[in-house]
């Protein structure tokens, strides 16, 4: 029986208008701006609203995780205040890179000693800003899971 949702978040840069790409400090940023601006990627909030829906409908606990710098805890923050039960901030050093792959092996690495069989992870299908879809499937081929992408709806029956 369905006991536990992890559902994992990022963030990606919120694009409302034209973009500078900064190569010197290879960051890209909105025109106009002094830093970047970020959001919960939209993808990843859809993932949170199904687990909350969920939640509400079968009493299942949510748990949000992200993996991020030390001062990145927006989404588990937004998290928190949809309902999530407990929330895990994996952290990296300040200045190393992040890409899918990294991010996916440390989320894994941390799942290694906590999953269950009874539960399930949720992942948003891409990123806003990339179009990065691997951070699920690497998760899954890691554990040894089977996976489902680009998944549309949600129920449960016990």
């Amino acid at each position: 029986m369905l006991k536990r949702i992890f559902v994992c978040l990022s963030r990606t840069l919120a694009i409302t208008g034209p973009l500078d790409i900064l190569e010197n400090e290879k960051i890209i940023r909105q025109q106009g701006e002094s830093q970047s601006t970020y959001q919960i990627n939209p993808a990843d909030r859809c993932a949170l609203e199904t687990a909350m829906q969920l939640k509400r409908d079968c009493g299942i606990e949510v748990i949000a995780l992200t993996f991020s710098l030390p001062e990145e805890i927006a989404a588990l923050k937004m998290a928190y205040a949809c309902g999530a039960d407990r929330c895990v901030h994996l952290m990296h050093p300040v200045g190393a890179l992040i890409d899918g792959w990294v991010a996916a092996r440390m989320i894994a690495t941390y799942l290694t000693g906590v999953l269950q069989t009874s539960d399930i992870i949720l992942c948003g299908d891409s990123l806003a800003d990339t179009s990065g879809a691997q951070v699920g499937p690497i998760i899954a081929e890691l554990l040894g899971l089977p996976q489902i992408t680009h998944v549309v709806n949600v129920t449960h029956q016990p």
